[in-house]
């Protein structure tokens, strides 16, 4: 279950590391044996652990909205044409998801799954660090602006991906 990255690793101090290197290696060791408890622990990681569970735990207000405020006009009026309740229900709680199917729509296929691979490493904590530098300089709150343009269904399958 290790990554191939940390056996080519290990080989390479067993078998090719000069004595300086295992020097370099042995007082990294050294500094991370002396951090406490509390350094080894991650806390932007578990930040993010917590967050991704509320969110998935979050219950439809929005839906729950529509759903009350199509009864209280059927109430009202329950002889009304169809189109004229959506009209209604739209006008007083106004359906955003359309909107970010829209917006996901006008992205590339190829960009789109880049940008959902990148959210889901981020959210698990596996985003390269470089390539994390080189999208919060281009883009400072990109997590919450990618999060703004997936779909309600696109956020379904990466909450699925981030808890797998």
């Amino acid at each position: 279950m290790y990554s191939k990255a940390i056996y080519e690793l290990a080989d390479f101090i067993l078998n090719e590391a000069s004595d300086d290197e295992i020097a370099i290696v042995e007082e990294a060791l050294n500094r991370r044996r002396q951090k406490g408890p509390l350094d080894r622990l991650n806390f932007d990681q578990m930040a993010r652990n917590a967050t991704a569970r509320f969110a998935s735990n979050m219950p439809d207000i929005k839906g729950m909205a529509r759903d009350m405020i199509k009864n209280i006009i059927l109430q009202n009026q329950p002889n009304i044409d169809l189109e004229h309740l959506n009209t209604l229900i739209d006008h007083y709680v106004p359906d955003e998801s359309q909107n970010a199917e829209q917006r996901e729509r006008q992205i590339p296929p190829d960009l789109l799954a880049n940008m959902i691979r990148q959210f889901v490493l981020y959210s698990r904590g596996e985003l390269a660090s470089d390539e994390e530098q080189e999208l919060r300089i281009s883009i400072p709150d990109w997590p919450a602006k990618y999060w703004d343009v997936f779909s309600e269904q696109t956020r379904a399958k990466i909450r699925e991906l981030i808890e797998a």
